[in-house]
């Protein structure tokens, strides 16, 4: 990736983030990229092809922050990080943490080419490893479970109920102490 293609994603991420993708206009990430309209389209063809470079690019991102999880050998540990996941991820990628909640219900009207799942494949399996080395009866599904309410803290935090959703990751963390 070029240091200008680096410069339109970020300025795209920003914009995106701050204002929606529906309210940001090719031109206004032009401007903040310092750059032509011209080259967003030459080299991400649309602003579809820009929004799912932004995606892929933040999916890059997340994927560094969990390999760092799941290099944790000591199985309640990876729990526990797994856990913090969404107050490092929203102090280290705080502009893709807001997109990604804000773009989540409209994935299907932006008709994107963005696989959203599979990069979060590998903390699934680690996961559900940890939790099998736990001796929980049902690994599969206490990660899903655990998934699930990862996500519901993640909105918490984007509504801006922050004391709620440290309350809810601090009581899945006694459950799993």
């Amino acid at each position: 990736m070029t240091s200008k293609q680096a410069q339109i994603l970020e300025a795209a991420l920003h914009l995106f983030a701050e204002q929606g993708v529906a309210q940001t206009p090719t031109s206004q990430i032009a401007k903040e990229a310092q750059t032509s309209e011209g080259l967003i389209f030459k080299h991400f063809g649309s602003k579809k092809g820009l929004i799912e470079a932004v995606l892929k690019d933040g999916q890059v991102r997340l994927s560094r922050l969990m390999d760092e999880i799941m290099e944790e050998t000591v199985p309640r540990d990876l729990i526990f990080k797994t856990l913090d996941l969404p107050k490092t991820v929203l102090q280290q990628e705080p502009e893709f943490w807001r997109l990604q909640f804000s773009i989540k219900n409209q994935l299907k009207q932006l008709d994107l080419n963005v696989d959203t799942h599979s990069y979060l494949q590998p903390l699934i399996d680690a996961t559900i490893a940890a939790f099998r080395e736990l001796g929980y009866p049902k690994p599969e599904l206490e990660t899903q479970a655990l998934l699930i309410l990862i996500d519901g803290a993640g909105t918490l935090f984007h509504q801006g109920q922050d004391e709620a959703a440290f309350n809810l990751l601090a009581f899945l963390k006694e459950k799993y102490a």
